[in-house]
């Protein structure tokens, strides 16, 4: 008969394996479990990435009211030029917005790559299998013959 296991234990990295059961067999199980990998690391990046996505969004608000202010002065008649200064600041403040989109990005990979990752060695089982059986086997001597029958271990 085939089993398959998981192991699992808080704290620790996973163990999974097969194993063939056979009548009459005793199976000893040596398992290591290694400590699992940290995920402080992923938890470090993840608040850097809520922070830029955080200044992002703000940013990206401000160029869009810049962006409204001089929509609703150019549906009013209301004159400006190209030194107004709201320009500027909306440009600025979408530039930054960009770049902080972009941040967050990396920091979104970063952050699945050291969630994901496992580093070291893997759990490991070794599995020593007794087997105990019944061997027949016809035999002959000087003084006769028959059946003769061992027990092994």
């Amino acid at each position: 008969m085939w089993f398959a296991y998981i192991l699992l234990k808080r704290k620790m990295k996973p163990l999974a394996f097969d194993l063939e059961v056979k009548q009459a067999d005793r199976i000893a199980l040596v398992v290591e479990l290694e400590r699992a990998t940290s995920r402080a690391p992923a938890l470090i990046t993840g608040s850097v990435e809520l922070g830029c996505l955080i200044t992002a969004i703000i940013f990206t608000a401000r160029a869009d009211r810049t962006r409204r202010s001089l929509a609703y002065d150019l549906a009013h008649h209301n004159q400006y030029d190209a030194a107004d200064a709201r320009i500027d600041v909306g440009r600025r403040d979408a530039v930054i917005a960009t770049a902080m989109y972009g941040v967050t990005a990396i920091a979104t990979g970063l952050t699945m790559y050291y969630l994901l990752r496992q580093s070291g060695k893997p759990s490991r089982v070794e599995k020593r299998r007794q087997t105990l059986a019944w061997k027949l086997a016809p035999g002959f001597s000087p003084t006769g013959g028959g059946l003769y029958g061992a027990l092994r271990f």
